[in-house]
């Protein structure tokens, strides 16, 4: 019963998912499973499971999933934040995802709890999009964001210039905040975050 009360309040709670949204969920265990039965319950127009593991990813496309990912290797020499920025921009292109409109994913569920995941997942959610944190988990991973003016303008919040788009709203346990225990039932703008001091 706690994997499927943790997709509902994922989904439909804390996400506030609508009808016609578009979905990314990463980790196809039962609880991202679940919280892809309840985006199709209601009314998820897509649903993309991303996994590293194959046949998880298998059962997901004939259980709820309409697209799965595998993500790349990584390559020599590529650190974290270089690798997911590059398996977000592989996923983006597989599928046809932008940044922007209908093409676009509304929402993010991350419940893989994996590092390099919670990175590509935040660098894969539309402009203004809501990401969710299911699993907790303590990472050490450096986290880094670009906002966009109303210009076009771009100013960078890390020397790494890793774009996420501007006003994501965020829930669940991030490990980017300054109290890494600290557990949110709010909506943050990403925008008024702060990273945590190195450890």
């Amino acid at each position: 019963m706690e994997p499927l009360s943790v997709g509902v309040h994922s989904v439909s709670t804390l996400a506030q998912f609508k009808t016609g949204q578009t979905i990314a969920v990463w980790g196809a265990g039962p609880i991202g499973l679940l919280c892809m039965a309840v985006a199709k319950a209601l009314g998820a127009s897509r649903i993309v499971a991303v996994d590293i593991n194959q046949a998880r990813l298998d059962f997901a496309k004939s259980y709820v999933a309409t697209d799965t990912f595998v993500p790349p290797a990584s390559n020599a020499g590529e650190n974290r934040a270089e690798y997911s920025k590059r398996c977000a921009k592989v996923l983006k292109q597989a599928f046809g995802i932008k940044d922007r409109g209908p093409t676009a994913i509304d929402v993010v569920i991350e419940a893989s709890g994996a590092e390099v995941s919670i990175q590509t997942a935040l660098f894969v959610v539309r402009t203004g999009g809501t990401y969710v944190q299911v699993r907790r988990s303590i990472v050490r991973f450096q986290f880094s964001f670009t906002s966009q003016g109303r210009n076009g303008s771009r100013r960078s919040h890390d020397p790494h210039q890793h774009a996420v788009g501007e006003g994501v709203k965020c829930q669940g346990f991030l490990p980017i905040w300054s109290e890494p225990s600290f557990l949110s039932s709010q909506v943050y703008p990403i925008q008024l975050t702060r990273p945590t001091p190195a450890w």
